[in-house]
């Protein structure tokens, strides 16, 4: 097995534990935790190291524990207690997916451009199913403990009297911890880095239920994770992906890179046959400046050789999934600024730029891609017809998105018709009888009459249905000659040459093709298309007796 960019969560009944084999923890690690709300990807906001010249790390420790116990130390904690649990509250239901970004972010190159969240704030999500938890990386070998707990230990180490703390923040003081045997059995495996934290009485069941239903497409964004190994009590289970680029598209004049690349991933499980699910995903990143890497990126499953739509409960990504519904059927993902939570888009000097690239991306490269069928597009889109969240406009850039998505798809020639002429759903017209099926034509006419593999999925997106006047009018016949005709331009009909039509009756001849296929039409008629089959037989005449 590859011991590069893996991560392993293992769950016990009294504790979960993280691992990764990227960047070991260090000190600027400790100050992102202890001061998140001083954490972040530019220096200048970062915490600064106020003792960087003690080279012992236990020593460092040890300062940094005294230093937070001097001054209005009291008032400070207790601001720090705050603000904690204000963190905690807002990253509730997001503790799983911040420790995924924290892995993912800890495998990847020390680059602050391509880093996803560079911050301790999203680490507090923890506390909502644990506590004391305690971290071995490198030299580092140290926990956070219990409010309690860090009381009897700073007594311990004459840094202040047992009852002198009545506010004690969860990241703040930190003291050496022994390693447990999960811990040294993960660091045997090759992991840099084991994360521990004590669950909270009666967050087993939950914590379980949440690993083992987590949803793995966050692999098909993850910027470092190949492998996540998941163990439990119960379970265990490996996610790993593939990817395999099938073609670098030419830059954008703006100097983009766009990317379309096949990804494979594999679930395997003890109890159950391995599970491959493959996706296609084109990308497109950019420098968004002020040390940010901006991207978006859309993800279609892949069914053999062909591209289906995605579930319909999708919501919009920024790496990992947000609470803002996508209303595709797809893997949508933009880098759209976020609340401090991850949770919710929020409106920022990029959106215009963002969303102009997506829908680029979208219309140049998605719906023109022949594994991608003019029948699931209309599939993969349906739902941006009923976008109408009232909440988030003027909130979220999302909304905005989906309309300039929308707009795009509905001025763009892409859906087929009888001919195969490609129409945009502005001008296309539908039908309900089974008459379309039998009029398939090779090279170009001017109906705009829908081919029959999407005239189904074109009820949700257009109104302009055929009738019958508009069938009959429609240049959607072949004469002798192969020039298209409709039937109102005169008498058409099919017989021997020598057949004489008197000149006072308007005829054109029909192509034999042509009149096979209303042959065929007419013998499969329902009872629905009863009142067309007779309209049609008026304009014809037969010597074969099929018209008459």
């Amino acid at each position: 097995m590859n011991n590069t960019n893996r991560g392993e969560i293992l769950l016990t009944k009294r504790a979960i534990y993280f691992a990764n084999d990227g960047h070991p923890f260090n000190r600027e690690g400790v100050l992102a935790l202890t001061y998140a709300d001083l954490s972040g990807k530019n220096d200048s906001n970062k915490a600064q190291d106020m003792h960087a010249d003690i080279k012992d790390d236990g020593e460092w420790v040890n300062k940094c524990n005294k230093t937070r116990l001097e001054g209005d130390f009291k008032n400070l904690l207790l601001m720090a207690v705050r603000q904690q649990k204000k963190a905690t509250k807002s990253y509730e239901g997001r503790w799983l997916l911040e420790i995924l970004q924290n892995m993912d972010d800890a495998i990847g190159e020390a680059d602050s451009k391509k880093s996803i969240g560079a911050k301790g704030l999203g680490f507090n999500a923890v506390l909502e199913v644990g506590h004391s938890p305690a971290i071995y990386s490198g030299k580092f070998a140290h926990e956070f403990p219990e409010e309690e707990e860090t009381r009897k230990k700073l007594h311990q180490h004459e840094l202040c009297k047992a009852d002198d703390l009545e506010h004690i923040p969860s990241f703040t003081f930190l003291f050496p911890s022994t390693p447990d045997k999960y811990v040294n059995e993960l660091k045997k495996k090759g992991f840099v880095t084991v994360i521990k934290v004590m669950l909270h009485e009666g967050q087993f069941e939950s914590v379980e239920e949440q690993l083992e239903e987590l949803d793995t497409n966050f692999l098909l964004l993850s910027q470092n994770i190949e492998q996540l190994r998941i163990k439990t009590p119960g379970t265990e289970k490996t996610v790993q992906r593939q990817i395999k680029p099938q073609r670098q598209i030419k830059p954008t004049p703006e100097g983009d890179d766009t990317e379309l690349s096949c990804i494979t991933i594999s679930t395997t499980n003890a109890s159950a046959k391995p599970v491959k699910e493959k996706w296609l995903r084109w990308s497109r990143t950019w420098d968004g400046g002020e040390d940010k890497m901006s991207g978006c990126s859309f993800c279609l499953p892949l069914k053999g050789n062909q591209c289906i739509p995605a579930r319909d409960d999708m919501e919009v990504y920024n790496f990992y999934p947000t609470s803002e519904p996508a209303c595709i059927k797809a893997v949508l993902h933009v880098t759209f600024d976020l609340k401090s939570n991850r949770e919710e888009m929020v409106r920022g000097q990029d959106d215009e730029t963002i969303i102009e690239k997506m829908v680029s991306l979208v219309i140049d490269h998605v719906i023109k891609d022949k594994r991608v069928q003019p029948a699931i597009v209309l599939q993969v889109f349906a739902g941006l017809n009923n976008n109408d969240n009232p909440r988030h406009r003027g909130k979220s850039p999302v909304p905005e998105l989906q309309d300039k998505l929308l707009e795009a798809i509905c001025a763009e020639p892409f859906i087929p018709d009888l001919g195969g002429s490609l129409n945009t759903l502005e001008s296309i017209h539908r039908w309900d009888s089974k008459f379309g099926e039998f009029l398939v034509f090779e090279g170009d006419t001017c109906t705009a009459l829908a081919a029959s593999e999407v005239n189904d999925h074109l009820a949700s997106w257009t109104d302009q249905k055929i009738d019958l006047k508009g069938i009959l009018a429609l240049p959607i016949f072949r004469d002798k000659d192969g020039q298209p005709c409709s039937l109102e331009e005169g008498l058409a009909f099919t017989a021997p040459q020598k057949l004489d039509i008197p000149d006072i009756l308007l005829s054109k001849q029909i192509a034999q093709d042509d009149v096979d296929r209303l042959v065929s039409y007419s013998e499969s008629c329902n009872k629905d298309d009863e009142y067309l089959k007779k309209e049609i037989e008026k304009h014809l005449i037969s010597t074969e007796n099929k018209f008459i």
